[in-house]
């Protein structure tokens, strides 16, 4: 892809003020390429262009099949979403009826806060407390559910795998999926996450959003789910990404930068004030927090030009913290050279770009 190619791609996955002007000269200069909308699907971003095109009033310009295309991805992940809300409406009654605390995480939790949210998640990740696990285990599977994982949408009954090498949040984890027999949705999977303490790494954030939870419905409407509030929410998208960002297995996998999660923490800022991020930061801090959300807003800031970390102090050393990378099997540590989130995303070699951390 040429520099412009390159342009018309992020400009189309910003979801939040999209430059209607630059769209409109890269889409005259004929952009709108082959390679440009492969990205788009590679990245799940091609219904967050679609939209985009709509909202801006260009979609003749983009040419009839570029534009069709981002349709049919559009409306599929219109009717995916509306059977996966319909599928969260039925577990969130089931949970409800447990009558235990939990909180739906990762996208789930953007239910009712950012109906623009393009990208439906594969499976529900739901956090409970260590003592309630068994009791929501079991109704799950008196609901239809069975213990076990999806994989390639084929039932696995198996313990859930991880990404050698991939750190996982702290705490014990369990999978079930249940058939729904929908066209778009045929199977739901959850994931159910419990810290095993209130006092090690990421199980006391956990613990700690777990306590701060509120409702938002769901499905018809007429059920309503817990979800950490739009500050934990946050946090949780921002601890995912960063996690996966930087992740050295899943660099070498080129699955380190998936342009939909940073769409999403987008979407959630785009009504936000300076003293909200503020707030933000105090309860990153609190969390142990504050690096994946500054690196989170580092990116949406370069991606999409949102101002989000524009003005907000960083301690000495932050900066170059948000280059390093690890490898928690091996215990070793890389820097990026490139500092420029965009000329990475880029790169046909992640790897290439990383320096090793002198212990």
């Amino acid at each position: 892809m040429n520099r412009k190619e390159k342009e018309l791609f992020l400009a189309l996955c910003t979801l939040c003020n999209p430059p209607r002007a630059r769209l409109e000269r890269l889409l005259l200069e004929g952009c709108a390429t082959a390679g440009v909308l492969g990205l788009l699907f590679a990245h799940r971003v091609a219904g967050v262009a679609c939209d985009v095109l709509r909202r801006t009033a260009l979609s003749e310009l983009a040419g009839p099949e570029f534009y069709r295309a981002l349709c049919g991805a559009l409306l599929l992940g219109e009717k995916r979403s509306e059977e996966y809300l319909g599928c969260l409406g039925f577990l969130a009654g089931e949970l409800e009826a447990c009558g235990v605390p939990y909180a739906l995480l990762d996208g789930a939790c953007l239910c009712g806060r950012c109906p623009g949210a393009r990208r439906v998640p594969d499976r529900v990740e739901v956090l409970v407390r260590p003592g309630d696990l068994g009791r929501v285990s079991t109704r799950l599977q008196l609901a239809g559910f069975r213990q076990g994982r999806l994989q390639n949408g084929r039932f696995v009954s198996a313990a859930r795998q991880q990404i050698p090498g991939y750190r996982q949040p702290e705490g014990g984890a369990v999978s079930f999926v249940r058939e729904t027999r929908l066209p778009f949705f045929p199977a739901l999977e959850v994931c159910l996450s419990a810290p095993v303490s209130s006092s090690s790494g990421d199980s006391a954030a956990l613990c700690s959003i777990l306590a701060r939870t509120g409702s938002v419905p769901v499905g018809n409407g007429a059920v309503s789910a817990r979800v950490p509030e739009p500050t934990d929410c946050l946090l949780d998208l921002c601890a995912r990404l960063y996690r996966t960002a930087t992740a050295l297995p899943l660099i070498r996998q080129g699955q380190d930068m998936p342009l939909e999660r940073y769409c999403e923490v987008c979407l959630l800022l785009r009504d936000w004030e300076k003293t909200d991020l503020r707030r933000a930061l105090h309860r990153a801090q609190e969390l142990g927090l504050r690096t994946a959300l500054l690196y989170c807003l580092h990116g949406v800031d370069v991606f999409f030009g949102v101002p989000a970390l524009r003005g907000l102090p960083l301690a000495p050393g932050e900066a170059r913290a948000l280059l390093e990378v690890s490898d928690p099997a091996a215990h070793r540590r890389w820097r990026y050279r490139e500092a420029d989130p965009v000329r990475r995303f880029f790169a046909p070699d992640r790897l290439s770009l990383l320096q090793e951390v002198p212990a």
